[in-house]
């Protein structure tokens, strides 16, 4: 080995190190996320250069590359669905909005994440490295809710779904047997301590995380059959009355009655001021114009007047009634946002991003299983949290949701590299390669 590749090579490890510390600490600070989501694009652009033309050495690292590109070709489908429907309205589509922002945030993810699985040779128990960041990231992030309540660095319901989507990486590391009992307990009680910060957060929309180990029981009980469904029972049992205890308590901690206070109060008296009737009323709106003009929608441009407009020319008590939408921006439903805005055609774009996820999510189960449950756990996130707002209008979902795929990538070849390496000490034969 050269100086310039020990150079090249220590350099890398000292980026991915930098990377992994400021995951550790994303939750204090949009800022933070986003210099870890810079280290993590040098960090690709360093073991390119350190390898350009290495073959790959590992069995299926093919197949993790193939099924990264799925990845970036969703978001591309995606992306040129928004800025195709923008330049049929006429609109800003090289104007560097938040969506623009996202859109390009989540493709150059993607486009390391490729790099990454190309070239990196998985230093000795860089999944447990991995673990311990988000444990800390998730930790870091209880502590800060439980203190500061909702007045967190990044807007709430964002900051949930980043909380979210670390879960997503962590908690199926809870349930793999390949990890010693001592780290599957700190697993599993950093995935306990992130579920709190979502919870104390009060973002309603990213509850679903609540539902997640259930999910992976019932998953893992499709395998083992009947032992395994009795614990998904006991669970099942166990989480409705957590809910009702929770939805009965005083102070309401997870804000569900007001959340039926507030929606049956705006469906009756139609009065919107209020986050659930705003949402009401936004909901209507959009799905109405969809309905007018389903394949191509009205585009952005109108439907933010529709909604800065909202009221404007009824009587002033009816106008009042809409002030709080007014100062909206968005229909807060990803679904609804994109039908409204661009139709069909921008609905099928995300929708197809969604399938491209859930297939990622069954390509990975073929080479390790473990990502394969943290990508489907991604997936059910964001097409969950989407029914209630439209996460990518901020910067820091995007920049997260980016680097928890990424990782999960690097865990997936983690994982083979080990497989491979003790599979011959085990039986005496050669480790098989799989190719997509």
């Amino acid at each position: 080995m050269t100086g310039d590749s020990v150079a090249t090579k220590t350099g890398s490890s000292r980026l991915a190190w930098a990377m992994l510390a400021c995951l550790s600490l994303a939750a204090l600070h949009s800022k933070v996320a986003g210099l870890a989501w810079v280290l993590w694009l040098i960090w690709s652009v360093q073991e390119a250069r350190g390898r350009v033309g290495e073959p790959c050495s590992l069995g299926d690292r093919a197949a993790l590359q193939s099924t990264a590109r799925i990845w970036a070709g969703g978001l591309l489908i995606y992306a040129m669905a928004e800025l195709l429907m923008a330049w049929a309205w006429h609109g800003a589509c090289c104007t560097y909005t938040s969506d623009v922002n996202s859109h390009l945030r989540l493709l150059l993810s993607a486009m390391a994440t490729i790099c990454l699985v190309r070239h990196l040779s998985p230093w000795p128990d860089m999944r447990h490295h991995i673990n311990l960041a988000v444990v800390l990231a998730l930790i870091t992030g209880c502590a800060l809710v439980a203190v500061s309540g909702r007045n967190l660095p990044s807007h709430p319901i964002p900051w949930a779904g980043a909380m979210v989507f670390l879960v997503c990486v962590l908690l199926p590391h809870a349930g793999d047997s390949s990890h010693s009992m001592m780290r599957r307990w700190l697993y599993g009680v950093g995935s306990a301590m992130g579920m709190a910060a979502v919870v104390l957060s009060q973002s309603r929309g990213a509850f679903v995380v609540l539902a997640f180990p259930i999910v992976l029981m019932v998953i893992h009980g499709l395998r083992t059959y009947s032992r395994s469904l009795i614990w998904v029972g006991a669970a099942c049992v166990l989480a409705a009355a957590t809910l009702a205890s929770l939805t009965a308590a005083p102070s309401d901690p997870l804000r569900l009655r007001l959340a039926a206070v507030e929606m049956e109060q705006a469906l009756k008296t139609q009065d919107f001021n209020s986050s659930l009737g705003a949402r009401v009323y936004l909901n209507q709106l959009a799905w109405h114009h969809f309905s007018e003009s389903p394949w191509v929608g009205v585009g952005a441009t109108q439907r933010l007047a529709l909604i800065k407009n909202a009221g404007l020319d009824l009587p002033p008590a009816q106008s009042d009634a809409l002030s709080h939408v007014r100062t909206l921006g968005h229909v807060h439903n990803q679904y609804l946002h994109h039908a409204m805005d661009n139709g069909i055609v921008g609905l099928l774009g995300f929708l197809a991003l969604l399938v491209c996820m859930g297939w990622i999510s069954a390509r990975l189960h073929a080479i390790d299983r473990v990502a394969s449950h943290q990508m489907a756990l991604i997936t059910l996130a964001h097409a969950v949290g989407s029914v209630s707002n439209v996460n990518l209008a901020h910067n820091y979902y995007a920049l997260m949701w980016g680097l928890c795929t990424g990782l999960v990538f690097l865990q997936a070849l983690a994982a083979t590299r080990t497989d491979q390496r003790t599979a011959p000490l085990q039986t005496g034969s050669q480790p098989k390669h799989q190719h997509p």
